[in-house]
């Protein structure tokens, strides 16, 4: 397994130090390489204003690896990282193989990206000092403002939104487009960061996690990505804590600090998302689907749907 260090405050750095160590080029913008012992990465990234960065990685790697982000003592920076990650051979057909999710999380945070050998990971992330807030979004006397001046570690977990996917599809879509992308990268971050206000104001820091052991987040992150591997799965939670090394008492608290809900109702409310997700963007079946993610019976489904969304599946398909 491949250990790599580095810090988004010196990000390009970073980057240079990749291709010294494992070849390919690196331009001072987008980093390529194409190794058929490593695997391929390709990262796109700009500054703006000498402290804002936003880029966007797609990798496809050989090989195991854990990216540790070191971010120190700079409270003074949030970082967005909106992933999607899954294995790209060899899938059984009945998993959940683009795991969405967004993090944010202000510079004391850190953190580690791990994945398995042949897996694919592409993210979005955008970096900026919060006395640039004003610049992005507004300067009023919001909750997300308070949040900038906490010095506590902290950091905030979400499933996609559909809004937002919208948006990091429209910066993947034009990543190779050298014409545009300096422009549609910033663009769209402005209204990542926007949606993203909304979102944490209405909340009001309900899930938001303080003060967090990077291992802990650790072992929570590669816990969430087991449990939405596979929907057909129920979680077994004395299975759980014996995988993790915790008593289940200290695995409940620390799962719903991290994610702002039971282990349970947090499987739940993603596998109903991801049968949204089915029916819009899918020719499936409605009984297909329930098959798929592991309902007992299509009622079973519907009834969960309705009460989650407000309106049965079955109206979404003849929408």
């Amino acid at each position: 397994m491949d250990i790599l260090e580095g810090d988004e405050k010196n990000v390009f750095e970073f980057f240079s130090q990749l291709q010294q160590t494992y070849g390919g080029n690196w331009d001072g913008e987008e980093l390529l390489i194409d190794s058929d012992d490593f695997g391929f990465i390709n990262s796109v990234c700009y500054n703006f204003l000498e402290d804002i960065n936003i880029g966007v990685t797609s990798l496809k790697l050989k090989r195991a690896f854990v990216y540790n982000n070191r971010n120190g003592q700079d409270a003074d920076f949030i970082g967005i990282r909106i992933g999607f990650t899954g294995k790209f051979e060899g899938d059984n057909a009945t998993k959940h193989n683009s795991r969405e999710c967004i993090y944010i999380y202000n510079g004391n945070q850190e953190f580690s990206i791990t994945s398995e050998e042949n897996s694919a990971l592409k993210w979005v992330f955008i970096r900026f000092p919060k006395d640039k807030f004003h610049l992005l979004a507004d300067n009023s006397n919001t909750v997300i403002t308070q949040l900038m001046e906490n010095k506590m570690p902290w950091f905030y977990y979400s499933s996609l939104l559909p809004e937002i996917n919208v948006l990091v599809n429209d910066i993947f879509n034009v990543m190779h487009q050298k014409d545009i992308r300096r422009g549609i990268f910033l663009g769209k971050a402005i209204e990542i960061l926007t949606m993203f206000k909304r979102v944490l104001e209405t909340n009001n820091q309900k899930h938001i996690a303080f003060n967090i052991h990077p291992s802990d987040i650790k072992q929570m992150v590669m816990l969430k990505d087991q449990l939405l591997e596979d929907y057909t799965i129920q979680p077994n939670l004395k299975i759980l804590s014996e995988n993790v090394g915790m008593s289940l008492s200290k695995l409940h608290r620390t799962f719903k600090k991290v994610y702002g809900m039971p282990i349970l109702q947090f499987f739940n409310k993603h596998r109903i998302e991801e049968v949204d997700r089915l029916i819009r963007n899918t020719d499936r079946t409605l009984v297909d689907i329930s098959d798929v993610l592991g309902y007992t019976h299509l009622s079973h489904m519907s009834r969960t749907y309705k009460k989650h969304f407000g309106y049965s599946p079955s109206d979404v398909k003849k929408a």
